[in-house]
């Protein structure tokens, strides 16, 4: 931050930076989070400073310096059991008993229709079992 604050090109920015630089090692599955558009991310900050720290977006941009592979998004947790349930070796392959147990054992009309942080969890915890 200190580097930053210095730089001339800070006050064009007023000491915030408008992008977030991420220095990644991806061994295993890993979660990038999306980030707001410009408007929103300034209507979040107005309302929830503790937890928006700035008013800027943060656009992303990746540059691998080996190769990866990227998932963007994920279907509805009753989506992805609903495949689990009819193709078992994709199951097998994501541990879902495991993972996703009192989920798979649920009739699809009552899964909620968004996931909650613990389904979320259980995501990437079945994300990371395939890699």
């Amino acid at each position: 931050k200190k580097y930053f604050s210095e730089a001339h090109q800070a006050t064009t920015f007023r000491d915030t930076m408008p992008y977030l630089l991420k220095i990644l090692s991806i061994r295993t599955a890993l979660s990038i989070q999306a980030h707001p558009c410009k408007k929103l991310a300034e209507e979040l900050h107005a309302a929830r400073p503790d937890k928006y720290k700035d008013p800027n977006h943060k656009p992303e941009l990746i540059c691998a310096l080996t190769p990866f592979e990227a998932l963007c998004c994920f279907r509805p947790l009753g989506a992805i059991i609903a495949y689990l349930k009819r193709i078992p070796e994709l199951a097998e392959l994501v541990g879902a008993d495991a993972v996703l147990g009192q989920y798979m054992m649920a009739p699809e009309s009552a899964l909620p229709a968004t996931d909650s942080d613990e389904e979320k969890q259980s995501l990437k915890a079945m994300m990371t079992n395939v890699y």
